[in-house]
C-alpha cells in the first residue's frame, strides 16, 4: 500500500509538473508570437512613414527648385532670413496655404457661408506672414539694442592694433546675439575672398536695419577716405545710444495714441460679438444677406484705414 501511494504521488507530481511546464512553454510561445507580430507591424508602419516623408521632402525640394528663380520666392527667403527661421520657402508657403485652407473649410462646413469662409481663409493665410513680420521686428530690435556695445568693442580692438577684419572677428567672439551672428557671417564671407564692401552690403540687405546701414556706411567711407575709424565708431555708438533713448521717450509719449488705435480696432468686434449673444436677429441680417456683407466689408475697410491713420500719426521717425 505504501509503495502504491508513493507511486501514485510520484505519478501525480510528474503529471502536474509536465502540465505546468508545457503550459508555460505555450504561453511563452504565444507571447513571443504576439511580440513578433507587433514588431513587424511597427516596422511596416515606420517603413511607410519613412516612404511618405521621403516623398514629401522630394515634393518640397521640387517645389523649391521651381520657386528659386521667382522674385517672390527670393523675397520670402529674405524674410525668413531676417526672422532667423531655418525654413525653406516651399515649407513656409505650404504652411501659409494650410493655415488658410483650414479655417476656410472649417467655416464653410460649420456655417455654409461662402463669404465668411473666404474671410476666415484670408485671415488664416495672413497669420504666418504676420508672425514672420513680428519675428523680423523682434530680431531687428534686439540687434539695434546690441549694436552700440558691439561698436564699442570693435573700436577697442582697432585701438589695440588689430585690422578691421580681425577686430570684427574678436568682437563677434565676445558676443552671441544677432549683431554678432551677422558680423560673423560677414567675416566668414571675407575669409573666402569675398570683398569687404560686398560682404558688409550683403549683411545690410539681410538685416534691413537703418542703424546697421549707417554703421556700414561709416565703415566704408572711412576705409575709402581714411581717418580714425575707432573714434568714428565711438561717436556713432554714442549717437545710437542717445537716439535709442529719444525713441523710448517718444514711445512713452505716444502710448495713449497707440492704445486708442487698439481700442478703436477692438471695439467693433467686441460690439458685434455682444450683439450676436444678446440679440442674434440683429446680426443675422448682416451675415445672411449680400447687402449685409457689403456693409461689413465697407465698415472693415474704413476701420482698417482709421487704425492705420492713427498708428501713422502716433509713429515718429527718429
Amino acid at each position: 500500500m505504501l509503495g502504491l501511494a508513493v507511486l501514485f504521488l510520484g505519478t501525480f507530481g510528474l503529471s502536474f509538473w509536465l502540465v505546468e511546464w508545457f503550459g508555460k512553454r505555450s504561453v511563452l510561445a504565444r507571447f513571443e508570437r504576439l511580440v513578433a507580430r507587433r514588431k513587424k507591424r511597427r516596422q511596416e508602419r515606420e517603413r511607410v512613414e519613412s516612404l511618405l516623408r521621403r516623398r514629401a521632402l522630394a515634393a518640397l525640394a521640387e517645389a523649391e527648385r521651381q520657386l528659386v528663380h521667382q522674385d517672390f520666392s527670393r523675397e520670402v527667403s529674405l524674410w525668413l532670413r531676417r526672422a532667423d527661421l531655418d525654413w525653406r520657402v516651399s515649407e513656409f508657403l505650404a504652411l501659409a496655404v494650410g493655415c488658410g485652407a483650414g479655417p476656410f473649410l472649417l467655416v464653410l462646413l460649420l456655417l455654409g457661408n461662402g463669404p465668411a469662409a473666404l474671410a476666415a481663409g484670408m485671415v488664416g493665410l495672413a497669420a504666418p506672414f504676420g508672425y514672420l513680420r513680428s519675428r523680423q521686428g523682434s530680431r531687428r530690435e534686439l540687434l539695434e539694442q546690441e549694436l552700440p556695445d558691439f561698436l564699442t568693442g570693435l573700436a577697442n580692438s582697432l585701438r589695440a592694433g588689430y585690422s578691421l577684419a580681425q577686430s570684427m572677428a574678436t568682437a563677434c567672439q565676445a558676443g552671441s546675439g544677432p549683431v554678432a551672428q551677422e558680423f560673423a557671417q560677414a567675416v566668414a564671407e571675407m575669409a573666402v575672398n569675398v570683398p569687404m564692401d560686398r560682404a558688409l552690403e550683403g549683411m545690410v540687405r539681410r538685416v534691413g536695419s537703418r542703424d546697421l546701414e549707417l554703421v556700414v556706411t561709416v565703415i566704408l567711407v572711412q576705409r575709402q577716405v581714411g581717418g580714425n575709424l575707432a573714434a568714428a565708431l565711438d561717436r556713432l555708438a554714442e549717437f545710437l545710444r542717445r537716439r535709442r533713448e529719444i525713441r523710448g521717450q517718444l514711445r512713452v509719449l505716444t502710448a495713449q495714441a497707440r492704445l486708442s488705435a487698439w481700442i478703436i480696432s477692438a471695439l467693433p468686434v467686441a460690439l458685434a460679438v455682444g450683439l450676436s449673444a444678446v440679440s442674434p436677429q440683429y446680426m443675422r441680417v448682416l451675415v445672411r444677406t449680400s447687402f449685409g456683407w457689403v456693409l461689413l466689408g465697407v465698415g472693415g475697410a474704413l476701420l482698417a484705414l482709421g487704425v492705420l491713420w492713427v498708428s501713422r500719426v502716433a509713429r515718429v521717425d527718429v
